[in-house]
């Protein structure tokens, strides 16, 4: 499954980890520094980057 944040937070972040953990497919939006994903995607994740 496909599952989106908006905001990569205390909230955003935590419920992203437990959804690549799950193994779904994680995307999220942040509008800090993409360094701030890392503890996000550390989970297993197979990260990619896009900028707009």
């Amino acid at each position: 499954m496909k599952i989106g944040f908006i905001g990569a937070g205390l909230i955003g972040g935590g419920l992203a980890r437990l959804a690549v953990q799950a193994g779904h497919e994680v995307i999220v939006s942040n509008s800090r520094d993409p360094r701030t994903l890392f503890s996000v995607v550390a989970g297993g994740s197979r990260p990619r980057r896009h900028r707009s």
